[in-house]
This record gives C-alpha cells, structure tokens and sequence, in this order.
C-alpha cells in the first residue's frame, strides 16, 4: 500500500507529461489546461507527502489544511469547470454546484478545527462527490442523446468522465464514512484504502487513454 500510495504522485505527473507531448500538435482550446492541471495535480501530491514527512510531529494538521483548502478544492472545481465545458447550457449548474461546494468546504474547515486527533473532511468530500456524479450523469445523458454515442469509445470527455466515475463513485462510501472506518474498523479501512488507491490509478489511466484519442482525431 506504501508503494501505491508514495509513487501515485509520479504516475499522475507522468500522464500529464504524456499528455502534453502527445497532443502537443492539437488546437489550443480549453483540453490545452488539462495535461498542465493533471501536472500540477501530481506535483500538489508530492507536496503534500513532504509536508507530512517534515510537520507531522510540529504541525499534525498542517497537511488536513493544506488538502481540505487547496487541493481539494481546486482538483473538485476544475473537474466541475472541464465536464460542464463539454455540456451545452453548463454555466448556471457548474457556478451553483462550486459556490455551494465552497460553502460545504468552510463550514467543515473551521467545525473541525477545534477536534483532537485526525479527521478527515467527510461532509465537504460527499457534497463534491454528489455534485460531481451529477455533472458526469449529465454529460452522458447529452451524449446518448446525441449521433456520437455511437463512437463513445473516441470522446476525450467519455474517457475522463468514465475515470471520475470510477474513482468518485468507488470510493464515495470509503471517504463518506473514513472517520468511522479509521476509529472502529482499521482493518477494513486499510483494506478499501488499498481499493481506492487502485481506483486512482484506473482513473488516471483512463485520462490517459483520453490523450490517446485525442491525438488521433484530425
């Protein structure tokens, strides 16, 4: 679990590397942003196991603010910004699925400030994952819908919409109920955690994928 877990970091960097080599010959658009977030993603990543090496002992919750105010965050809002792109009339869901997101994630911020020991952000990650899984259903509701369905396996979008929907929807009762797992259950939570790092994984690689695709369309 140590390994998956510490070198995840390099396989999202990798992919976004891959991604900006791979389709560097496509038209700027707005998929340009994406090899670039999943870059910054993994260097985020790798930020967050050094500040856990170096502050865990002086500073425990350094890193629970550092994943709850930014990483998070800004991972969940572009991930809304990049499937509601892809979604015709996207801009009044997108802007009230990130305000109430953002509201979700300070009111959760400053209740457990005052709690000893560790917890994890379980509200504000359910609200993100049940905005999310909407904006994806929404995506694939205006794909069947349309002439392309019937080559779904070449949409750039399918592929990182069917990645976030493994990872959100996979892991959505492991980070919904991870305080009481960790406190009552250790041993199936060290299990599901195993899981949802392989759910990670998976969807980085369907991202991956998507890059693929991208590169052959012409």
């Amino acid at each position: 679990m140590a390994v998956l877990k510490n070198y995840l970091f390099i396989y999202i960097t990798l992919v976004g590397v891959f991604g900006l080599l791979y389709t560097r010959k496509q038209p700027k658009n707005y998929w340009t942003t994406f090899p670039w977030f999943l870059i910054g993603v993994g260097i985020m990543d790798g930020a967050g196991l050094l500040i856990n090496y170096i502050f865990a002992e002086s500073y425990p919750k350094l890193n629970f603010y550092y994943y709850q105010l930014f990483v998070i965050p800004f991972q969940v809002i572009y991930y809304f910004w990049l499937i509601n792109r892809n979604i015709v009339n996207n801009r009044k869901a997108y802007y009230i699925g990130t305000v109430i997101f953002a509201v979700s994630v300070i009111v959760e911020c400053f209740t457990l400030v005052k709690l000893d020991g560790y917890y994890f952000n379980s509200f504000s990650y359910m609200v993100a994952n049940l905005l999310m899984l909407g904006h994806i259903l929404r995506y694939f509701y205006q794909l069947s819908k349309n002439d392309r369905i019937l080559f779904f396996y070449k949409e750039r979008m399918f592929w990182v919409s069917l990645g976030l929907l493994i990872f959100w929807l996979g892991s959505l009762p492991f980070f919904g109920i991870f305080n009481y797992l960790v406190f009552n259950y250790p041993t199936l939570h060290i299990f599901y955690f195993k899981v949802v790092l392989i759910f990670n994984y998976i969807m980085y690689t369907c991202f991956l994928i998507s890059f693929i695709w991208a590169a052959k369309e012409k």
